[in-house]
């Protein structure tokens, strides 16, 4: 025989089965990587590439997240510009912007450092216009600069001993790079 449950008892449980649901089919915490070919994960499965790596972390520490890979091998701050509407979802939480250096490699549409910088620049504002909290991947002193400005956090999301050309990440390096914006986007995540 079952014992039998007071009213409360049955009400507590059955408010908990219904929040459990609810919980389980929320709406993941959206994460864009926005970038070129770093992002994209030129060289390595998509599978390999560092923000499908950052989800099952994050995944695996027990955030609901959704880490869209918006990487486009051969972009520049200036094709991000463009496309950065269509491809960070309203309500997107956390941008991680890596702008890479095709900016600088084309003699016909080459941008200068500054309007390199201005680009990233502008990217930043329209995010955190939006309350986007940003991560700027970038190793230089102007691109820290530009995110302290915007109250974003600059880092290095490259290791030139794991590549596959010379120049893009192979799987280990795309798992270090995960590894080390995990503790930057799980306090990111915290103070929402």
């Amino acid at each position: 025989m079952f014992p039998r449950l007071s009213a409360k008892v049955v009400a507590f449980v059955m408010a908990g089965g219904a929040f459990g649901l609810a919980a389980a089919g929320a709406e993941p915490t959206y994460i864009v990587a926005l970038g070129a070919s770093g992002i994209h994960g030129k060289g390595v499965l998509l599978s390999e590439a560092f923000p499908a790596q950052l989800e099952n972390m994050l995944r695996a520490e027990g955030f609901n997240v959704q880490v869209l890979n918006a990487g486009v091998d051969g972009d520049t701050t200036t094709g991000m510009l463009i496309r950065m509407d269509s491809v960070i979802p309203p309500g997107t939480k956390i941008t991680i912007v890596q702008p890479g250096g095709n900016d600088f490699r084309s003699r016909k549409h080459g941008l200068s450092v500054d309007q390199h910088l201005a680009n990233i620049e502008a990217i930043i504002g329209r995010l955190r216009a939006q309350q986007v909290q940003v991560v700027l991947c970038g190793d230089g002193s102007a691109e820290a600069a530009l995110a302290r400005r915007y109250d974003a956090i600059s880092m290095s999301c490259s290791d030139r001993s794991h590549l596959v050309d010379g120049e893009h990440l192979d799987p280990i390096g795309h798992r270090i790079v995960a590894e080390r914006l995990l503790p930057v986007v799980e306090r990111m995540l915290a103070r929402r």
